[in-house]
């Protein structure tokens, strides 16, 4: 007998569509911070077998030229917005979350395009974003 109650059914969303969910203002509880949806997809990493994000921090230190030891959260904030400091990713202004989160999702689109599996191996190609420009508190 199973455990599930009737009408039970898993609902896996393939990322594309988790992130344009995720992207709606109060989705799934989210605050629209950088560090809440950072949260969120490493939860949706780790939930999905640890195969949703998976190549995404390498592909990062790739684009940036350094920082295979940097999570990904730092190695985006770096690429984003090079001149704020990456250990501050949990404090930043509200000018600077928005472009970092802004950014995010720019760079979670480039990734899940470099992406080839017509050979059934993940390869990337480099797709350098522009670093957003500078926030200041103005």
């Amino acid at each position: 007998m199973s455990d599930s109650l009737p009408g039970d059914q898993a609902v896996r969303l393939d990322l594309p569509d988790l992130l344009a969910d995720i992207r709606r203002p109060g989705a799934y509880g989210l605050d629209g911070t950088f560090w809440c949806y950072a949260a969120y997809l490493n939860g949706y990493h780790e939930g999905s077998g640890r195969t949703a994000l998976a190549g995404f921090r390498e592909w990062l230190a790739e684009e940036l030229g350094h920082g295979t030891n940097l999570i990904w959260e730092a190695l985006a904030l770096r690429l984003v917005l090079p001149a704020v400091d990456a250990s501050r990713f949990r404090s930043l202004t509200a000018d600077e979350d928005a472009a970092v989160v802004t950014g995010l999702f720019t760079l979670l689109g480039q990734f899940r395009e470099s992406r080839t599996s017509s050979d059934h191996t993940r390869t990337y190609r480099s797709t350098r974003i522009a670093p957003a420009r500078e926030v200041t508190n103005d």
